[in-house]
């Protein structure tokens, strides 16, 4: 029993990979059953036998994207609870979200891809979307800040998709040349170091 829930979820996993290479390669358009079986290694039947349809299989993909956002805002929010130094914090919150965006990048670009072409979020989407956790960075900034609510939220709301867009959608290369860095990792760093200055001078006024 346990070597086929094993298999099942490596499987799963296997498809999903192969599916945001492919969106990644040629958007959604160029995602097919036949090309994730392919690049996946799996045979077609495997493929359909755990997502019926691409549009299934697309879902899937979105569903880990904003179940981890989920399992970032909750861990945010415990540390609030126990916090005694907010810079410390906000430095760290900054950072994580910052790595986890680059770790990422597949499944944003499809979130951000989809997103457009649906026009918006689907409803059902908001609640792990990132605006729950743009409103509760918001809040916990408001109690170590002499900016307003509204301002502290289009601090966050503004940075957090000027992140996911950029890493979403701009070839490392740009990014590269655009920070002049000697590789993509001093590349990241950069615009991490960037974006943690950004915030913190913001909230602290510094």
């Amino acid at each position: 029993m346990g070597s086929d829930v094993d298999s099942t979820v490596h499987n799963r996993d296997l498809i999903v990979n192969a599916a945001l290479e492919l969106v990644d390669e040629a958007g959604v358009a160029g995602l097919t059953m036949r090309r994730v079986a392919e690049r996946s290694g799996l045979a077609l039947g495997t493929v359909t036998h755990h997502f019926i349809s691409r549009d299934e299989l697309v879902e899937e993909c979105l569903e880990r994207f904003y179940l981890q956002l989920e399992q970032l805002r909750r861990e945010f929010e415990a540390e609030i609870e126990g916090e005694s130094d907010p810079r410390a914090l906000t430095e760290k919150a900054v950072r994580t979200l910052f790595r986890w965006a680059i770790k990422n990048r597949r499944l944003n670009r499809l979130r951000v891809i989809t997103t457009a072409t649906r026009g918006g979020l689907v409803p059902a989407r908001f609640e792990s979307s990132m605006v729950p956790f743009v409103e509760l960075a918001a809040r916990y900034f408001e109690r170590h800040s002499r900016r307003s609510a509204v301002e502290l939220k289009l601090l966050c709301y503004s940075t957090a998709s000027l992140v996911g867009r950029s890493l979403a959608m701009d070839a490392p290369a740009q990014m590269q040349a655009l920070t002049e860095t000697a590789s993509i990792e001093r590349c990241w760093d950069a615009m991490e170091t960037f974006y943690v200055g950004l915030v913190c001078s913001y909230v602290f006024g510094d």
